[in-house]
């Protein structure tokens, strides 16, 4: 540390102690969460410095005074006070994962990238399944003709009961108090979201096909 540097006159001996726990957790080969917590108090005490002294490069010369520099750059330094602004929950989650992934998941930035609790909207949208929805005519002209492509019978009526139900009447794929949503929904479930867009544009062909006949 530079004890005549200017940021140095604001540190007091709390101060001290906390970087000082931070420069030894700096030197260990393995750092676990817990260590990573011991480094995240010394980055919130050098950002509250360097509000007091005001200056945009204030923070990171003081992390860099403190001996944390070698493991604390923007970006972690970034990940680490957003962990400590939600330190409980943080714990909480993390005490909540598997052995395994307490190891694996204990620096800034895996935390960051595996906690929900930095989940941005878009992240969590992106964690969703994909699925397309598929126009309901489509997806019964698609059933139609994949059915008469099984040659197996037992496959062909199995089907038809999955899809029907088993209240369905003799001659029925659907019940007449079915809904447009309830028929779509059953339908586009029998096949992942890339096959239903595939059979949708080929049944949009045949209908197509079938309307200039």
């Amino acid at each position: 540390m530079m004890a005549n540097a200017r940021e140095s006159v604001t540190i007091t001996l709390e101060d001290n102690e906390i970087f000082e726990a931070a420069r030894n957790a700096v030197g260990l080969l393995k750092k676990t969460f817990e260590i990573w917590i011991v480094i995240g108090k010394a980055v919130m005490r050098a950002r509250k410095i360097a509000k007091e002294l005001g200056g945009a490069k204030t923070f990171m010369r003081v992390i860099e005074q403190q001996g944390l520099g070698p493991v604390v750059n923007k970006a972690t330094a970034s990940r680490l006070e957003s962990i400590m602004e939600k330190l409980p929950e943080v714990m909480k989650w993390h005490e909540s994962l598997t052995p395994r992934q307490q190891i694996d998941w204990a620096a800034p930035t895996t935390v960051y990238k595996h906690c929900p609790l930095f989940k941005t909207p878009k992240d969590k949208k992106d964690d969703e399944p994909e699925f397309k929805p598929v126009d309901l005519m489509r997806a019964v002209e698609s059933v139609v003709h994949h059915l008469a492509d099984i040659d197996d019978a037992d496959m062909r009526e199995s089907i038809i009961e999955r899809i029907a139900g088993p209240q369905r009447q003799e001659g029925d794929l659907f019940k007449p108090t079915d809904t447009a949503e309830d028929i779509a929904t059953v339908l586009v479930g029998m096949f992942t979201a890339r096959k239903a867009e595939t059979i949708a544009r080929a049944m949009l062909r045949l209908i197509k096909e079938r309307s200039v006949a």
